[in-house]
């Protein structure tokens, strides 16, 4: 596993980045608190250098409007 720093609408959220059975990466953010604060899709990134290049990506999907509803 490898966790990485993200910034979140000035909330600090680490995103640790993991590998399922089916050997695709995917993310979870975790709060302050290190309670479980989403899922972070990393589009089945098959390497983790794949997953950490689709980080930006996915950040800004969650920050956009849609996914804030």
């Amino acid at each position: 596993m490898a966790a990485v720093l993200a910034r979140m609408g000035g909330q600090r959220a680490d995103v640790i980045v993991y590998r399922d059975s089916t050997g695709q990466f995917d993310g979870l953010l975790v709060d302050d608190d290190d309670s479980f604060a989403g899922f972070l899709p990393l589009g089945g990134a098959r390497s983790l250098a794949e997953a950490l290049a689709r980080l930006p990506e996915a950040l800004a999907a969650l920050r956009a409007p849609d996914a804030q509803q």
